[in-house]
């Protein structure tokens, strides 16, 4: 060291430096044995040096997010009202909850009270135990409440700085937070409890992130109100849980109450208004309890749910083997049968790759080959293309015609709707009903192209074939083209051409050469019925009709409201026929108020004192009743004092047999005496007639005095009368089942629930008198009296029609025209017509419309109708020398069951528009009336303005696999579907589509394949019951299976009697040991069809003659249609001659199978209960014949249905089920690689009944595929029959 620099050299600073470095190596952590190198110190200051930047760089980041928690504390400003409005919202409900509680705890009590008191009037001992579950569930949803209330409470507390924030206060909220902040910034530049220092691991990327996610915890409930993107299934360690006192009590006590409740197999939901932080605590409070949580939902709809330990119920379920079913045949000849079978038959390499699933979609020639052959088979209309348009030769509207002079002649529309038709390509033609205009356009149009020497030929579409047929009628020279006749349309030439909406959908569908080569002018008829079939026309018109240069397009309708069909075509032309100079003569309409006083002659003061007096006394009754049961009290005095005297008048009238029964109602209503229900039951046993009888004051019948009491060994008998009705009203609008619920027992209303019939239509009349008239008015009271006293248990008053008809009859010698629902009802009315001797008294014949044939006599027949039709003759049918119309204003549709997947009748109210068609049926001028068996209050207020939609109620599945065809290259089917004027939800098409894969009628690429294609082939709506067509071609069956499908589209033949015993005994005996319905029907048509005498027959079964009358007109239509089309040419194409198709008829296995094939949905199952294919409970109707069947209790029997019937008492089989061989399913059902069916696992006892559902599956669907080709060289029909032989031995 150099000597000047020693002689500044001071030792103090010397030591000062090294006491220094000494401190800043303990701080760097450096011994001192590393003190030597000063590299050392350099090294570790750097280090620090790049702690301090990275640390700078945080506290920066905590700047930029100041700003953001600012801004939200801004936003939740705006929410502060909001969870101030939920508070107090809660508050009311909780106090709502406890009223509640209160008011049903005062209730149970009294309910106790009543049980025990009506107990001890029965003598019972054995008192039933009374369990709180509802008071349970009420302190359940009070402890949710509470907790929900608290949870807000403190989150407005927490996040608000008062109850009535400002800009002040959320300045000062932040600036707290801001200091939090601050604070977090400090813990982190000093802790040693996080790593703050890179290691060199894989950790290293994760280190700038360390502090963000601290502040996070702390910060928790914040983002989670935000945001909801933290999950709370971790809980991370420091996290500080500021969760409030009252929150953590209730949380705590709703978790003991939930351990004290010794359930293992449900679980609790905590509110989804907990914070980030109280789910955290929850789950702490979970795990400390041995509890499992689970959390369900996102967002705003998150919760958590907390349940027992799995642990017990995991070992419980372990246990669990799957249901397992051995197949084992112990007849020896059907196993050699199957081994021949196979032998025979072996199963080859082609039938292995045929059942494999395709991977690729490959093209196919259907679409050509369907188009060329199928639809157009047997087609009159496609067959009539051929027919070129030419100049008329002759004039259809001459004077020397003698044509009937129609209301349209009357005015000038002739000349504009010429003029407009030739100027448009499309024109909409709207105008009153019944004045001509169907038949009119065609002979404008006509003898307009005659005067011009123009070319034309006319296609008219009518909605159904007795409106074309009646409309070729009374058209000269033209063609009637539908189904109905297609046998006999040899030499179609004409110019006209009617036909039907389902037949043209059926040509265009063949392809447009109908429409682009042979018609000029296109007319359909109806477009305001919104069939689905003419959805179907419209779509495809809209889409195709720049195709078609020369083609005019009329549109026919009778509403005035075309402006949803304008805009759905675009800009179409419009023309409103005149009705100022045809609508002069007024037709009065007469509602039920009228007809009941005018016609019945009922006293409108009389029923206005029953409805007020018998109001006080019934109401005199019940609390009588009530006193009675608690305190065993016996009313001597059945009328009350302000009774007295309106009921000392009626009882003038009355017989000494009315005045006893009278007190005998009153003595069992009020003090229900079991003496008293057996004097009555002894009087009306005497007196058969007297079972409907109502008291004059109350109307309560016998029946509701022994529901009302529960005396269920009295209601048996009584139920088993055959002309009781059930649907009786008393003055209140109570029938026997409606006190039953409110007075009796379960066991009572279920009994009275298996013979009661509910009529809405009723309901709705009645509620429509009484909901919107707080002032019961004579008028009112008169229908009240009339609807409650009627025979409900059918729809239609017949009696009244009767007395109409009578009433009419003796003023006017003009037709009658009447509109009922459908064919039964038609058949009901003829009946009572036939056996009251109208045709003797008032020189009136009855003449019922069921199709062309009916229609055909009634015009010949020149001596006075009485015309009974249905809802097709509103339109499209032109009747003459009509004077009076009845509207019963009810119709029968035809809706879609989305259970079944099957269509099911049901009765509904018309429409207006259809009540003005109606209407306008009578035509014989002034004087016209039409009689509307309903209240006037229910048409103006109740009946929709316009038709429903038919797609709302019909199956999508044939429109679906119609607009397949139709978008075949052009889109996709949901995009066609979306293309109709009332389009379906895109959700219900591609449900539709779904379930056409799981039929096997579209494959996994949404195209039609071989089955679907016949199916579409057949004019069925149900496709199920197109695939039983199908399947019995095949294995030549066809008899039974079209009598089968017919009796279950027309309806169950037999009649409703209230002796089930004596129903099944009937089904018993010709059932003969098959355990099957289907059966039953198949035998009761045989022997009805070969008996000799067919209405004694109906008479001695106790079947509707009617009802087997429409099945075999069906039958025989279906059988008609399969040969005009010859249907079966395309599986036998090679076979000439005289061709068996019932060969295989008397093989009830085949029948079975082909039930099982084409019904996999409605396979149910009996194991100790009867279950469906999805594990709902479902119960057998009484009727059916396998309610006489006993079942082991170990034994396992699987059964196929039609109907599948669900109502609020769960699901209901229908009336057909039958019992189903085991094998069959083997062969038949649809069961996966696994055997898998109805989650049973299907054991073999010999491998080889596998191989032979192998082969058959095969087989069939080789065949289906090769239909129609007159080059097949397969044998499969070969194994049929072997198949066959080898069901025949099934027992």
């Amino acid at each position: 060291m150099p000597q000047s620099d020693l002689t500044g050299f001071n030792p103090d600073q010397l030591i000062s430096n090294l006491q220094l470095l000494t401190n800043i190596g303990r701080l760097l952590e450096i011994d001192c044995s590393q003190m030597d190198n000063g590299e050392i110190f350099l090294k570790k200051l750097r280090k620090l040096q790049n702690s301090y930047y990275t640390t700078q760089n945080r506290l920066d980041t905590f700047e930029v997010i100041v700003p953001t928690i600012q801004q939200n504390y801004i936003e939740i400003s705006s929410a502060a009202k909001i969870l101030n409005e939920k508070q107090q919202k809660i508050t009311n409900v909780q106090n709502a909850k406890f009223d509640e509680y209160e008011s049903n705890r005062m209730s149970t009590m009294a309910e106790m009270k009543f049980v025990q008191n009506k107990l001890q009037s029965f003598d019972i001992n054995a008192k039933p135990a009374v369990t709180h579950t509802e008071v349970e569930q009420l302190q359940k949803d009070v402890d949710n409440t509470r907790c929900e209330y608290e949870i807000l409470k403190q989150q407005i507390s927490h996040w608000m700085p008062c109850d009535e924030p400002t800009i002040d206060s959320l300045t000062l909220k932040v600036e707290s937070v801001r200091d939090e902040l601050k604070s977090i910034e400090d813990e982190i530049s000093i802790s040693n409890e996080y790593e703050m220092y890179p290691t060199g691991g894989d950790d290293d990327q994760f280190a700038s992130n360390a502090s963000y996610r601290m502040m996070n915890m702390n910060v928790d409930s914040m983002i989670d109100y935000l945001s909801d993107d933290e999950s709370d299934s971790e809980m991370p360690a420091g996290c500080n849980l500021n969760v409030s006192n009252p929150v953590r009590q209730v949380i705590c006590q709703m978790l003991d109450n939930y351990l004290n409740e010794g359930k293992s197999n449900e679980e609790i939901e905590f509110p989804s208004s907990l914070f980030c932080h109280e789910r955290v605590f929850v789950r702490q409070q979970a795990q400390q309890r041995n509890l499992v949580c689970r959390t369900v939902g996102r967002g705003a709809t998150r919760v958590i749910a907390v349940s027992k330990s799995p642990n017990e119920l995991i070992s419980n379920n372990s246990n669990i083997t799957p249901k397992q079913l051995t197949l084992s045949l112990d007849n020896p000849q059907l196993t050699q049968d199957v081994h021949v079978y196979l032998q025979s038959c072996p199963i080859s390499t082609e039938d292995n790759d045929l059942l494999q699933a395709k991977i690729q979609k490959t093209p196919s020639s259907l679409n050509d080959w369907y188009y060329c052959t199928l639809l157009r088979s047997g087609n009159p209309l496609f067959q009539s293309a051929d027919i070129k348009p030419r100049v008329p030769d002759q004039r259809l509207l001459s004077p020397e015609s003698s044509i009937q002079f129609l209301p349209i002649d009357k005015t000038s529309t002739r000349e504009n709707l010429l003029q407009l038709i030739e100027n448009n390509k499309m024109l909409f033609i709207s105008g009153p009903p019944s004045i001509g205009k169907s038949i009119r356009i065609c002979q404008y149009l006509h003898d307009g192209h005659l005067d011009k020497q123009w070319p034309i030929r006319i296609l008219h579409s009518c909605t159904s074939s007795l409106s074309a047929f009646a409309l070729s009628s009374f058209i000269k020279s033209s063609d009637y083209l539908t189904f109905d006749n297609m046998s006999s349309t040899n030499g179609v030439s004409s110019l006209i051409t009617i036909t039907t909406h389902e037949l043209l959908l059926r040509t265009l569908i063949c392809g447009d050469h109908l429409l682009k080569s042979s018609i000029t002018h296109l007319i359909i008829d109806d477009v305001h019925k919104r069939s689905h079939t003419l959805d179907m026309i419209l779509a495809y018109l809209k889409d195709s009709q720049h195709k078609f240069r020369h083609l005019k397009i009329v549109f026919l309708q009778t509403t005035m409201q075309y402006d949803t069909l304008v805009k759905y075509f675009g800009n179409v032309a419009t023309y409103t026929i005149d009705t100022n100079e045809i609508m002069n003569e007024k037709i009065d309409e007469i509602f039920l108020e009228r007809i009941v006083i005018d016609i019945e002659r009922m006293d409108q003061n009389k029923c206005f004192s029953i409805a007020t007096y018998g109001t006080q006394l019934l109401d005199y009754w019940c609390r009588s009743a009530e006193q009675s049961s608690v305190h065993h009290r016996i009313s001597s005095s059945i009328i009350c004092e302000p009774c007295q005297n309106i009921y000392s008048l009626l009882e003038q009238y009355m017989t000494a047999s009315e005045r006893y029964l009278n007190d005998l109602i009153g003595r069992c209503f009020v003090n229900g005496l079991i003496e008293d229900f057996q004097q009555m039951i002894k009087f009306l046993n005497q007196h058969a007639d007297k079972y409907n009888y109502q008291h004059p004051l109350t109307l309560v019948s016998p029946l509701m005095c022994l529901a009302m009491w529960s005396m269920k060994s009295l209601i048996e008998p009584v139920l088993l009368t055959n002309s009781l009705f059930f649907n009786l009203r008393a003055v209140n609008n109570f029938s026997a089942i409606d006190f039953a619920r409110k007075y009796a027992t379960h066991e009572t209303i279920d009994l009275l629930e298996l013979y009661t019939t509910h009529d809405p239509l009723l309901l709705e009349q009645l509620l429509s008198l009484t909901n919107n008239n707080s002032n019961v008015t004579p008028t009112i009271a008169l229908m009240k009296y009339y609807l409650q006293t009627r025979n409900c248990n059918e729809v239609i008053d017949y009696q009244l029609i009767l007395a109409v008809v009578k009433y009419i009859c003796k003023m006017r010698t003009e037709h009658i025209l009447i509109f009922l629902p459908g064919p039964d009802e038609i058949s009901v009315m003829n009946d009572l017509c036939l056996n009251s001797n109208l045709s003797k008294e008032f020189g009136i014949e009855v003449h019922r419309i069921w199709n062309s044939s009916s229609w055909l006599v009634m015009n010949n027949n020149s001596s006075r109708l009485l015309i009974l039709c249905d809802a097709n003759c509103e339109t499209g049918v032109p009747f003459r020398n009509i004077c009076c119309v009845i509207d019963t204003g009810i119709t029968l549709e035809k809706c879609y069951h989305t259970t079944t997947s099957k269509l099911l009748p049901k009765y509904n109210w018309i429409s207006q528009t259809s009540a003005t068609e109606r209407k306008h049926r009578a035509n014989v001028g002034e004087g016209s009336v039409c009689y509307r068996l309903y209240p006037q209050s229910l048409f103006d207020e109740k009946i929709n303005e316009n038709i429903n939609a038919e797609m709302a109620r019909q199956p999508l599945l044939e429109n679906i696999m119609q607009a397949k065809l139709f978008a075949w290259t052009n889109c996709s089917v949901a995009e066609f579907m979306l293309k109709l004027p009332f389009p379906p939800p895109f959700a219900v098409v591609r449900a539709g589509i779904s379930q056409l894969k799981n039929l096997e009628l579209f494959d996994k690429w949404e195209d039609l394949v071989d089955l679907g294609a016949y199916c579409l082939a057949l004019p069925i709506v149900e496709l199920p019951y197109a695939m039983m067509i199908v399947y019995a071609h095949l294995f030549k069956c066809l008899q039974p299976i079209l009598i089968i499908i017919s009796t279950l589209i027309i309806g169950d033949p037999f009649e409703s009697i209230a002796n089930v015993d004596c129903l099944l005994e009937l089904k018993k005996r010709l059932d003969s040991n098959q355990n099957s319905d289907h059966f039953v029907y198949y035998r009761l048509y045989q022997q009805w069809e070969q008996s000799l005498d067919k209405r004694q027959f109906c008479l001695d079964w106790k079947v509707k003659y009617f009802r087997l009358k429409q099945i075999d007109q069906f039958q025989k239509w279906l059988s008609s249609f399969l040969i005009n089309i010859n249907f079966a040419k395309f599986f036998y194409p090679t076979h000439d001659g005289v061709l068996d198709l019932n060969s295989n008829a008397s093989c009830w296995p085949l029948i079975q199978a082909i039930l099982v094939r084409c019904l996999p949905q409605n396979l149910i199952t009996y194991d100790q209960k009867w279950f469906t294919n999805r594990n709902e409970l479902v119960q057998l109707d009484p009727i059916s014949v396998l309610n006489n069947m006993q079942l082991k209790e170990e034994s396992i029997v699987f059964t196929i249905c039609d109907d599948l019937i669900r109502s609020n008492k769960g699901l209901f089989v229908g009336k057909c089920c039958s019992m189903v061989n085991q094998v069959v399913l083997l062969f038949f059902g649809t069961m996966n690689e696994t055997l898998k069916l109805n989650d049973y696992q299907m054991i073999l006892s010999d491998r080889n009944f596998f191989k032979l559902r192998t082969k058959l599956n095969a087989c069939i669907r080789r065949k289906l595929q090769s239909l129609g080709c007159i080059d097949d060289t397969t044998d499969d029909y070969h194994s049929f029959d072997l198949l066959v032989k080898i069901f025949s031995n099934l027992k």
